[in-house]
């Protein structure tokens, strides 16, 4: 890590603290390895939105998700048309929900439209649900 910093230190620009940020990021989280566009834009939307980082690609309840929130039990699934475009894709994805929903997950299904159009909506959307169950948690124990 300090190797890396040392090439870029004393040069113009913003590099040495994005390099240090990233380079934190991946202390802190390990590496991220988002699946598609799609995860890689959700990310981007959710860190520019100041919310926590989710695991991408993580297990719950026996399915893996898109993203998830464990300890708040907050699930993000990303609707991209190329994967969701025939009746048994929303089956599956309807059943998802369900299931998940029972197991106790907050279920949050978002469209790439939602991502591109409504950032701004999503943001307040999860970060309403992470409150909401913080909130709960923290009333039962």
């Amino acid at each position: 890590m300090e190797l890396a910093l040392a090439r870029v230190k004393g040069r113009h620009g913003q590099g040495h603290r994005r390099l240090r940020d990233a380079l934190d990021a991946h202390a802190k989280h390990g590496a991220v390895l988002v699946r598609s566009w799609l995860e890689e834009r959700f990310l981007d939307l959710v860190l520019d939105a100041g919310l926590p980082r989710p695991r991408l690609n993580a297990p719950a309840a026996g399915f893996e998700v898109d993203a998830l929130w464990p300890d708040e039990r907050v699930v993000v699934e990303l609707d991209g048309w190329t994967d969701h475009k025939e009746r048994a894709a929303a089956a599956r994805d309807r059943d998802k929900t369900n299931l998940l929903q029972v197991a106790g997950y907050m279920v949050l299904r978002f469209l790439h439209g939602d991502l591109v159009r409504q950032p701004d909506d999503v943001a307040t959307a999860i970060r309403a649900a992470l409150a909401q169950s913080t909130s709960t948690v923290s009333s039962c124990e």
